[in-house]
């Protein structure tokens, strides 16, 4: 299980997150929202180690996080951030490469990289100049990368936990929807995720738990269907908005004018 418990972050004389709870139970997927400046990605950095918090403390696994050596803590989480971009010319299978550790390698390290880059479709690229791919296809094979680096730690039966802030940034619909499918089979297999996503629908459809962010605070969280409502969302983003819960998920649109 991964825990942020009364997780606080102030920069720069402002509040960014107050008082902050949230849990991540293995085989789900959370998805945070909230308009621009809620604190979503902020919480997840904190969340994923990457920033400490000026209050509170994230427990993985009944850990601190504090506690955590960096390849430990490697094998059991990896993050997709929103700038991916390289600046110089590494070749598509050498920056998948570079989400393998250095020692404990679960696999055979090429098969690894060919097995990430064929779950994200790009088989084809490995020998590519990465700086020569669109940008959806550089963020999929970062995707691939992170991926690569969760599957090949050693099997040691602890839930592992994938990170996306905002994943779908420069992806067309279909890879949008090839994204949220391996983290829905991520979640399948026992594991955990986190993503920040800003298309309301996209995270009606994925999620388990849906968490609204605003202001730093959580003002909502549950199933989609709880979550995103007329109400609510109107209330958030300061715009009205309609939600549809005719269908088995919700669909949000903006009110006509």
């Amino acid at each position: 299980m991964y825990v942020a418990e009364d997780i606080s972050r102030r920069a720069g004389g402002k509040t960014i997150l107050d008082g902050v709870s949230l849990a991540l139970p293995p085989g789900t997927v959370t998805v945070l929202v909230g308009p621009d400046g809620a604190g979503k990605s902020t919480l997840l950095r904190i969340m994923a180690g990457g920033l400490p918090p000026s209050r509170g403390r994230v427990l993985l696994h009944g850990r601190d996080l504090a506690a955590w050596r960096p390849a430990e803590l490697a094998g059991v989480r990896s993050v997709l951030s929103q700038s991916t971009g390289l600046a110089f010319g590494f070749r598509v299978e050498d920056v998948v490469r570079m989400g393998l550790p250095r020692h404990g390698v679960a696999e055979p390290p090429a098969a690894l990289v060919a097995w990430g880059l064929e779950v994200v479709g790009l088989a084809d690229a490995a020998g590519r100049d990465c700086t020569t791919l669109s940008g959806g296809e550089q963020q999929r094979v970062h995707l691939a990368r992170v991926l690569v680096q969760l599957k090949a730690a050693p099997a040691d039966g602890r839930a592992r936990y994938l990170f996306l802030d905002e994943p779908t940034t420069g992806l067309d619909l279909a890879h949008q929807l090839l994204l949220l499918d391996i983290a829905r089979r991520h979640a399948r297999a026992g594991g955990g995720v986190l993503a920040v996503l800003h298309d309301l629908n996209l995270a009606a459809q994925v999620a388990d738990t849906v968490v609204a962010l605003d202001g730093g605070r959580v003002v909502a969280e549950g199933t989609p269907e709880a979550v995103i409502t007329d109400r609510l969302l109107t209330q958030v983003y300061g715009v009205d908005l309609r939600v549809n819960q005719a269908s088995a998920r919700v669909f949000v649109l903006p009110v006509a004018g």
